[in-house]
């Protein structure tokens, strides 16, 4: 009798046990995006009609997320070049509020149809968020731009959102669009650090208000100096590849014609985990053009 009761609370215990195996992998399978080194990361795709395409955004840490990419695509053929805008904040408002996304593309008078894609990624919780931006002229040249001051040491700006318009009046050809986000602050370098957006934009035509938003990420959750891919498409193609990254997020990007200004069809740049893509052409798609992504990693630190 003793025996026969030894064995059936023997099974209730390894039934108990099986239970709690069951029920600790379900919930860890449930809850492993919201794990500090899971972090989530996701896209909106979409075909809009005219003007801004919106929405909002899942619950991530600090309810803006990092850029990781925006790709375009003019519907019918090419245009002009009035606006580009992909951003995590409020309807046109760059570094404005939390929880939602914003992104368009057009020319100057905002009809024409365009199907998109802008990719997130989320960041550590406890960011700090900024933006700021001025006029910019459309000569090709280098400009660089204070966006913001870096009062948080150990930290790196990763880009959350930009935007690039114009008067509303006037649009342009297009040969280069470039911005690259700089200003780490450390002990002994000047602190506190200006947070500096290098702007490149060529065409010809009006100057372009741009303004860009960032988040200031602990270095510790990032990698030293940051990850570049550079390269050139000979025949105008989409261009792609892998990464080493599981949570890539991007500090800023650099597309140029080689053969002078055009008009835009096609313009993106994205990195996901592992991956990463690149196009640059007018209706035709046959136009030499240079390009480099800046990114970095997200990963978790102990």
């Amino acid at each position: 009798m003793f025996s026969s009761m030894l064995k059936t609370r023997q099974r209730r215990i390894l039934l108990i046990l099986i239970s709690l195996v069951i029920l600790s992998t379900f919930v860890g399978n449930s809850v492993a995006l919201a794990r500090p080194d899971k972090y989530q990361s996701h896209w909106f795709s979409g075909y809009q009609s005219r003007g801004a395409a919106l929405g909002t955004l899942p619950a991530v840490n600090g309810g803006i997320p990092g850029l990781s990419g925006f790709r375009f695509n003019f519907k019918g053929g090419d245009h002009h070049f009035g606006s580009l805008v992909s951003t995590f904040d409020s309807p046109g408002v760059v570094g404005c509020c939390s929880g939602s996304w914003y992104t368009k593309l057009s020319d100057y008078n905002s009809d024409d149809a365009y199907w998109y894609d802008i990719r997130w990624q989320e960041l550590p919780p406890g960011i700090t968020y900024g933006s700021g931006g001025e006029s910019v002229k459309m000569d090709g040249q280098e400009h660089w731009i204070t966006i913001g001051h870096n009062y948080t040491l150990f930290t790196r700006p990763v880009l959350t959102g930009f935007k690039i318009s114009g008067d509303g009046r006037s649009d342009s050809h297009l040969e280069r669009i470039s911005i690259l986000l700089v200003g780490e602050a450390r002990p002994g370098y000047g602190y506190p650090e200006p947070i500096m957006a290098r702007v490149r934009l060529g065409g010809g035509g009006a100057d372009k208000s741009v303004r860009i938003s960032y988040a200031l990420v602990p270095t510790r959750n990032l990698s030293m100096y940051g990850y570049d891919i550079k390269g050139t498409s000979s025949n105008g193609n989409e261009r792609t590849g892998t990464l080493s990254a599981g949570n890539p997020v991007l500090l800023g990007f650099d597309l140029r014609f080689k053969n002078g200004a055009h008009h835009v069809d096609r313009v993106g740049v994205e990195v996901w985990p592992f991956n990463w893509r690149v196009t640059f052409e007018d209706h035709n798609h046959d136009d030499p053009y240079e390009y480099a992504i800046y990114y970095d990693n997200v990963a978790q630190w102990e």
